[in-house]
């Protein structure tokens, strides 16, 4: 019992040292994602040193939230992820994955299947912060 306190406090600190973190860039992912895009997408987020937020926790539960979180964090141990409801809000996010980046009065948003490299590109080339 003691280690699984230890395990929850661990991954707490983790939310709270992201949530200071006032990033303008994030991946929305869901935990009810197909695994094999998840897992794809939270490497990316790893590889590009940007946070992974989820909307709420998985199955109504912190331990099992939890429990998820290891598992992810064992394949991407610099994965930043942060449970935060008001990104979606904020952002009026109903699909997942999704590319947010804010720069000053500008937010871009890419939704969709697709790596961060070609997420990215698309919101460099198309995107009405950069017109």
């Amino acid at each position: 019992m003691e280690e699984k306190k230890l395990q929850f406090f661990r991954y707490w600190l983790m939310f709270l040292s992201v949530s200071v973190n006032a990033a303008n860039t994030y991946v929305l992912v869901s935990f009810s994602m197909p695994e094999k895009l998840l897992k794809a997408t939270l490497l990316d987020c790893e590889k590009h040193e940007i946070p992974a937020v989820i909307n709420g926790l998985y199955q109504d539960s912190m331990p099992r939230t939890l429990d998820k979180i290891g598992y992810f964090a064992s394949l991407a141990p610099k994965l930043s992820m942060l449970i935060d409801p008001r990104v979606f809000e904020r952002y009026q996010v109903t699909q997942v994955p999704a590319l947010i980046v804010e720069q000053k009065a500008c937010t871009d948003i890419v939704y969709g299947n697709l790596s961060l490299d070609l997420m990215l590109e698309k919101i460099k080339s198309h995107g009405g912060c950069h017109a």
